[in-house]
């Protein structure tokens, strides 16, 4: 099974819980949200290399969203910074502590779609290119 094939099939076992924060194919999603806020106590990070890690949102202590296009997220043990584009919304999400899981991606031009309706609406879209994480 490839990489993609098992990100999508681990996933869906969760359909009930979260909901895609944006239209199209499941592989262009940047971050998933919970239907009922009450459900999640996680926020899960699943990077591009098909490692998966996972904090409780009980241990952020500080968000951010710098200028640059990135979202700094304290938790007591670690530091998280997840780089992008459009991720105000992300940032949005993370502070009402409704995102179920970030997406890192590393094929953002090969998303890029040809037609011009499609286009605007790619070009607004949450994109998240690198999720770090280190101890504190």
């Amino acid at each position: 099974m490839s990489m993609s094939a098992e990100l999508i099939s681990s996933t869906h076992r969760r359909d009930a819980r979260y909901e895609k924060e944006a239209d199209g194919p499941f592989a262009k999603t940047a971050f998933t949200v919970f239907k009922d806020q009450r459900s999640g106590t996680r926020l899960g990070l699943r990077f591009a290399n098909g490692e998966m890690r996972s904090l409780p949102y009980s241990h952020l202590l500080d968000t951010h969203f710098g200028p640059a296009g990135q979202v700094l997220l304290n938790f007591s043990t670690h530091r998280v910074i997840v780089s992008g584009r459009n991720l105000q919304a992300l940032h949005f999400r993370i502070e009402e502590e409704s995102v179920c899981e970030i997406f890192e991606r590393h094929d953002y031009h090969d998303l890029e779609p040809a037609e011009a309706t499609e286009r605007e609406r790619w070009e607004i879209a949450s994109y998240v290119e690198a999720i770090s994480i280190e101890p504190i």
